[in-house]
C-alpha cells in the first residue's frame, strides 16, 4: 500500500495514525506489510518476509528509504553491490539507487522501513 501525502503541512502524524487503514495487512507473494504511521512526508512501515520472498528491483526519485532488520536476514542489492543484513542493521537507500530485498533465511524477516519524501506514491516506484 502506498500513500500519498499533501505537500502542506496540515496532516500531524497523529492525525495519520488515528486515520489509517493500518490495521490491515497488505498481503503479498513476499511477504506483507502494515503502515503503523505516518504524515506530511514520512511514513512508518512494519515488513514480514517469507523465507526466499523477494521485494523485486525498484527505485524512488523522490523519497529515500531507512530499513531496520529486527529479525532474520536480508541480501539486499543496492545498485550492483550486495549486502548482508540481519538483526539489528540498518540502512538508507537514497534517491534513485534500484534496490531489491530477499530474504535468505530459513525464517520470516521482520523489519521496519520509514519512507520520506515528496512522493510515496506507487507513481514513486520504477522497476528496472
Amino acid at each position: 500500500m502506498y500513500v500519498n501525502f499533501p505537500n502542506k503541512r496540515s496532516q500531524s502524524a497523529l492525525d495519520f495514525f488515528h486515520n489509517a487503514d493500518r490495521q490491515s495487512h497488505q498481503k503479498y507473494s513476499w511477504g506483507s506489510s502494515v503502515i503503523l504511521s505516518g504524515g506530511a512526508g514520512y511514513v512508518v512501515k512494519e515488513y514480514f518476509i517469507v523465507p526466499e520472498g523477494e521485494i523485486h528491483c525498484h527505485c524512488h526519485m523522490e523519497s529515500t528509504e531507512h530499513w531496520t532488520i529486527l529479525e532474520g536476514a536480508i541480501m539486499l542489492t543496492l545498485d550492483n553491490d550486495k549486502i548482508y543484513m540481519t538483526n539489528g542493521d540498518s540502512c538508507i537507500i537514497r534517491l534513485g539507487q534500484y534496490h531489491t530485498l530477499k530474504n535468505v533465511s530459513r525464517y520470516p524477516m521482520h523489519g521496519f522501513m520509514v519512507q520520506c519524501g515528496r512522493n510515496l506514491s506507487i507513481e514513486d516506484v520504477y522497476i528496472k
